[in-house]
């Protein structure tokens, strides 16, 4: 019982340490003697609390140390990781593609009547710099005289740019 009164006595003597009020000698603003954080000039002894937050701090600077190293390793993890697909990726398509060199992400089947077409660097970048058709050889005759038709037509610029917008409902927009 005389633990528990002694911890009232001194809640008591806190509350009236709010009534008390001093002069800040460094900032002349008025404060309640509670609110100090009084230091003493000469050496204080550490206590086990003083140890407790100094391991603290360390644990605390060791784990920003260690997230910005994990925040690097991810980031080169990715990179490696994007590299090693493009090169599964690369390694599995067609042969042809591989002799122009082409980023596999960047190549869109289409299948009729032309198989393919690349945009080259649309994975790189914001800039596409080359749109490619790319198409076996076939021996049907009427498919080919299709892509001989389309290879004239981009080659005498007789084509438009028609932008349609489609929305959830089936709704197209012409812009």
């Amino acid at each position: 019982m005389g633990i528990v009164r002694c911890m009232t006595e001194l809640a008591q003597e806190f509350q009236e340490f709010r009534r008390i009020l001093c002069i800040c000698p460094c900032c002349g603003e008025l404060v309640r003697v509670s609110d100090l954080h009084i230091r003493s000039k000469g050496k204080v002894q550490r206590t086990w609390l003083d140890k407790y937050e100094k391991k603290v701090q360390i644990i605390e600077e060791k784990i920003c140390e260690f997230e910005e190293k994990e925040k690097e390793m991810r980031e080169e993890a990715h990179q490696k990781g994007r590299l090693a697909a493009e090169e599964r990726i690369y390694n599995t398509i067609h042969p042809c593609f591989r002799d122009i060199t082409v980023n596999p992400n960047d190549i869109k089947p289409i299948l009729h009547p032309i198989d393919f077409i690349i945009f080259q660097n649309m994975n790189k970048g914001p800039d596409i710099n080359e749109i490619m058709f790319f198409s076996m050889h076939q021996p049907d005759k009427t498919l080919q005289k299709i892509r001989d038709d389309i290879n004239d037509l981009i080659t005498e610029r007789s084509y438009e740019w028609i932008e349609v917008r489609i929305d959830d409902k089936g709704d197209m927009a012409f812009k």
